[in-house]
């Protein structure tokens, strides 16, 4: 895995990019536009200093698991990023 990250790194991919690209790849799914728009929460959104893999990780939740996505993994996910890395 740490292997094909820092490749999509070299590649000129971001974090949020790769979140998405990954996940896409785990579900057996490709879109490239999607990639391409995931370019907007690199840097956090709007360059905002927070992090764009947060966002992304937000958003694969989402696409995998809606229902369950907003009452309970959003805000545990939230909580790890945070105790992990910080605010930012």
């Amino acid at each position: 895995m740490k292997e094909k990250i820092m490749m999509l790194s070299l590649e000129g991919y971001c974090c949020s990019q790769i979140i998405f690209i990954l996940a896409l790849e785990h579900l057996g799914k490709d879109n490239p536009d999607l990639i391409k728009a995931m370019r907007g929460l690199c840097g956090g959104m709007g360059l905002s200093e927070k992090c764009g893999a947060l966002s992304a990780g937000f958003c694969v939740l989402s696409l995998v698991d809606n229902e369950k996505a907003k009452e309970y993994r959003i805000p545990q996910l939230n909580d790890w990023f945070t105790e992990t890395f910080g605010t930012t």
